[in-house]
């Protein structure tokens, strides 16, 4: 798998933080069995070096849950629980929620969105679990248009297909969505 930067992954990430308000978050996929980090985003920098290309086993975290079942989950840790042992390892400390979604690709888990922890802490709500929800396809579109050649991601013209696709879905809730990611795709 080539590990060159994928900046349309980056930014779908990106805007995943910025409309939830999640401390730090990634894309993980499918590669030769394990969940791989494909794109991180965090105001810590140190995170986003230490996170991107790590790999896991497939069933060893809440993102590979999600690729396996290919159904959201939204977690908060109780007491001394830890919610997800690789996205504790990925941050260096036990997460205190998380949200993930899976990326689907013609309606099969090509791997996962996560949203960790909400800056000034807190749980998760119903809307950012909407949010990242409907932003999982499109990160899904990405990874199966990289998938046939590592590193390459779906044109500008794909993706706004597939965002008109999912936008007639849900017109009225999913247009604010459809605009970030247009305007971070035409940045890319």
């Amino acid at each position: 798998m080539d590990h060159a930067p994928r900046p349309l992954l980056q930014a779908i990430i990106q805007s995943a933080l910025d409309a939830t308000a999640a401390d730090a978050g990634w894309i993980a996929t499918v590669v030769e069995g394990e969940l791989a980090v494909v794109a991180v985003a965090s105001a810590d920098p140190a995170l986003v070096e230490r996170a991107l290309w790590q790999r896991t086993s497939l069933g060893a975290s809440a993102a590979s849950m999600v690729v396996q079942s290919g159904q959201p989950i939204a977690l908060t840790a109780s007491g001394t629980s830890v919610i997800d042992p690789w996205a504790a390892d990925l941050l260096g400390r036990p997460p205190g929620a998380i949200v993930c979604v899976p990326c689907h690709d013609d309606d099969a888990p090509v791997g996962a969105l996560q949203l960790v922890d909400k800056v000034g802490g807190g749980a998760f709500s119903f809307d950012d679990v909407e949010l990242a929800t409907l932003l999982g396809p499109i990160a899904g579109a990405a990874l199966a248009e990289g998938a046939g050649a590592a590193g390459r991601v779906a044109s500008p013209a794909q993706l706004g297909n597939e965002l008109g696709r999912l936008a007639d879905a849900d017109p009225g809730r999913y247009a604010a969505v459809a605009q970030a990611v247009a305007a971070l795709v035409a940045q890319a």
